[in-house]
């Protein structure tokens, strides 16, 4: 567990400097009202940066209404700046895919001009967001990109910058002296342009290496004087920063009562200016401390105080470090049960981070493809400013090299036609294919599944089919023996092959059901009456549980609406779910063992199977996991028919849940749209 959250990690972002137009917030709109358009753009993108770190979500709000209304003017250059800082906003919250399609679409607005500060920023922070994903390499090649930029334009404060995230990686991978090298360039440099604030959070940054490699002493020097510059331009932001990062130090040299003294100056300041990210990071720091104290009262109180802020500004990294130590603190407490309940938002907590991970990384190699397929359409672009430079020289030649520039045009606009088209041509195949994937492996799945359970259910099977075979023989060897009577009864041997028939069609439509279920094939989209559904599964799987001595009974409402859907899939998932309960009941010592399939409509909108049974407790692990894959309790069991049961539910667009009954037993049910809902 971090002893510490660390708010500064070396990462330097590009965002376009603010604007000089002070703004009261009450007044904001009636400001707005007396300006011009291209006015009123750039008074909210000024708002929306002023307010970025403190209220991410506030500038997100305004960079996008700027962006609306610099649509209507076509000014690509506003549009770049608002999907920075709307990027830089979902960065601060820590929703980095956000983050990264906003700066994608910076970089798109201003690929025109490849030497633009724009492009720079947008490459760098580009970066940022890919040094924060941990793919470090692709970070790098974006950094030393846009400081080629930076070089060329000869923005020093900028080529800063980029020395500096350049650090933060190296820093990161343990390159120590190579990172401490590049922080000291950047230092340097913000030297020399002057910027005290810069130097202020390099002297952060190194500090922060210093602290990493153990170094106390040389981490508390450069944490003093990046204070000491703060303090002289009035910057109470990085003094709250500092002053944080140097009670970091003080806590690794057990000095916690200093350590505690610079937590408390730091959130004093933090709560003044607003901040409320740094104040929660500062409350869970002085927390943790307390706990490690014996002072339970004070640890508790912050540490709730730090979570709850969390969720408010909704950021999940911190909402889950905050519930691991309130966890810790109250165990430390002697309050083990309500730990134990912490623990687990803790946990849940954790799984949701690590599914964006799962999700991130898929996002991570779509983003790949589409920087390839832009990085090919910015090449194009450039070729595009060559012919035009040619285009300007040829008119002083004469008539004739205009007609040839007038054609070298003309080419050059079908080979941007052909290439827009070709990229969206594959842009479709690509998603069109992923979807086609997708729709195949879970009908693969739901069809083995299918298979393994008529498998289950071959016993039963067999012995279902075995009543009416053993009538038909039965009844015909009756029929032959009414015939060879001297005078042949022609009424019992009618009644013999009328009782033939019957049971020739019992068996029929026991087969017919066994095919429906093993139809391999896409999910179908039709009308399914619940009722019948659930019907004709109950008679595929009756036999089934009347073998175990488990008895089935089925209450469906009246007038029950029908769903769309696969009715072979939902029959596959009734069949599953009673399987499961009837095996329950079968190997537990249940006086009544017995089930109950109820169908009803509920709220209006929405129709309910449930499967209810009588069988023994489910404890909290087995409630929480047991739709999650691989997860069984049965001996022989793979643990994949209940997450295929809810994969092909939310399929259908909707929900699969259990839940504890009243008295004995487990409901598992699911919940579908209703036709016309």
């Amino acid at each position: 567990m971090k002893r510490a959250l660390i708010v500064l990690l070396g990462v330097v972002l590009a965002v376009p400097a603010p604007g000089n137009v002070p703004v009261d917030s009450m007044a904001l709109e009636s400001t707005l009202e007396r300006l011009d358009p291209e006015a009123r753009v750039d008074l909210l993108l000024d708002r929306a940066e002023d307010v970025r770190r403190n209220d991410p979500r506030a500038a997100i709000d305004l960079a996008t209404q700027a962006r609306i209304e610099a649509d209507l003017l076509n000014d690509r250059e506003s549009l770049a700046r608002a999907d920075i800082t709307i990027g830089v906003g979902h960065l601060y919250l820590g929703a980095y895919r956000e983050a990264m399609e906003a700066f994608r679409g910076a970089l798109a607005m201003s690929e025109v001009d490849a030497d633009s500060v724009i492009i720079a920023d947008a490459l760098n922070n580009i970066g940022i967001v890919y040094f924060y994903w941990g793919e470090h390499d692709t970070a790098v090649n974006y950094y030393i990109r846009a400081l080629r930029i930076r070089e060329h334009l000869g923005d020093r404060e900028g080529m800063a910058k980029g020395y500096n995230n350049l650090a933060a990686v190296l820093q990161t991978a343990g390159e120590y002296d190579q990172a401490l090298d590049y922080f000291q360039q950047s230092l340097a440099m913000y030297e020399e342009v002057g910027s005290i604030g810069l130097q202020a959070a390099s002297l952060n940054n190194i500090g922060l290496l210093h602290y990493d490699r153990g170094e106390y002493d040389l981490a508390m020097a450069a944490y003093e004087k990046a204070l000491e510059y703060g303090r002289q331009i009035g910057d109470n932001q990085h003094a709250a920063l500092t002053l944080n990062n140097m009670g970091m130090v003080l806590e690794a040299r057990d000095d916690l009562e200093g350590a505690l003294a610079r937590y408390h100056e730091s959130l004093a300041i933090r709560e003044e200016l607003g901040d409320r990210q740094g104040a929660l990071v500062c409350r869970h720091n002085i927390g943790v401390i307390q706990s490690s104290q014996g002072m339970h009262g004070a640890a508790l109180a912050n540490l709730e105080g730090a979570l709850n802020e969390a969720r408010a500004i909704e950021v999940l990294e911190l909402e889950r470090d905050n519930l691991e130590s309130l966890a810790l603190a109250l165990q430390e407490a002697g309050q083990d049960e309500r730990a134990l309940s912490v623990f687990k938002e803790y946990k849940a907590a954790d799984d949701t981070l690590r599914a964006q991970e799962r999700s991130r990384q898929i996002f991570s190699v779509q983003t790949r493809f589409e920087v390839d397929l832009k990085d090919r359409e910015i090449e194009v672009l450039r070729k595009d400013k060559e012919i035009e430079r040619s285009r300007r020289n040829a008119l002083a030649g004469g008539a004739v090299l205009s007609v040839l520039i007038i054609v070298l045009l003309f080419q050059r606009y079908l080979f941007q036609k052909r290439a827009a088209d070709e990229i969206r041509r594959t842009n479709t195949a690509l998603r069109q294919a992923h979807d086609k994937l997708e729709r195949a492996a879970r009908d693969e799945l739901a069809h083995v599944s299918r298979v393994v359970t008529l498998g289950e259910l071959a016993a039963a099977f067999a012995h279902e089919l075995n009543q009416p075979l053993a009538a038909i023989l039965a009844n015909a060897r009756a029929g032959r023996n009414y015939l060879a009577k001297p005078e042949a009864d022609t009424g019992e041997v009618d009644g013999a092959l009328e009782d033939i028939g019957d049971d020739a069609g019992r068996a029929q439509e026991i087969i017919i059901n066994l095919r429906r279920l093993m139809r391999k094939g896409e999910m179908r989209r039709e009308s399914v009456a619940v009722a019948g559904m659930v019907t004709d599964a109950l008679k595929i799987i009756r036999p089934d549980c009347t073998r175990q001595g488990v008895t089935v009974e089925f209450d469906a409402e009246a007038g029950l609406p029908s769903v769309i859907g696969d009715r072979i899939q939902l029959q596959q998932v009734v069949i599953n779910l009673i399987q499961n309960a009837s095996t329950v009941i079968a190997t537990a010592d249940v006086p009544v063992p017995g089930l109950l399939v109820r169908a009803a409509r509920i709220d209006g909108d929405l129709v309910e199977v449930a499967v209810v049974d009588q069988g023994p407790p489910v404890t909290d692990e087995v409630l929480g996991d047991m739709f999650e894959p691989f997860f069984t309790t049965r001996p022989r069991g793979l643990g994949m028919g209940l997450a295929i049961c809810r994969t092909i539910i939310e399929a259908h667009g909707g929900t699969l849940t259990a839940w504890r009954n009243d008295g004995p037993g487990l409901t598992v049910a699911f919940r579908l749209p209703a036709t016309g809902s």
